[in-house]
């Protein structure tokens, strides 16, 4: 989980526009936020309605399923969107 956030964070430092870092890091951190406030809220009731191990198996198939996603389109996408902005922030500065 905390390997996560500090990818998250890394790569939204990366990718987004110098003037636009503050912003992406409020929202991030307002998503992390929610997702603390949500979470055991959403546990108790998996747990209350579908058994106590279940919150377990929720949590490892979301990660699971992260996994996966970010796994496919990381280099598609992260990393040639952060190579753009690196090449478009080289241009800007040599004018």
């Amino acid at each position: 989980m905390l390997i996560t956030c500090s990818l998250n964070t890394t790569d939204t430092g990366s990718i987004a526009p110098r003037d636009e870092v503050g912003s992406l890091f409020g929202i991030l951190q307002a998503a992390e936020s929610a997702a603390g406030m949500a979470g055991p809220l959403l546990g108790g009731m998996i747990s209350r309605y579908l058994g106590n191990d279940a919150p377990l198996v929720a949590v490892v198939a979301v990660y699971g399923f992260l996994f996966a996603f970010t796994s496919y389109g990381y280099e598609r996408y992260v990393i040639s969107a952060a190579s753009s902005h690196n090449a478009k922030e080289t241009t800007k500065k040599s004018m």
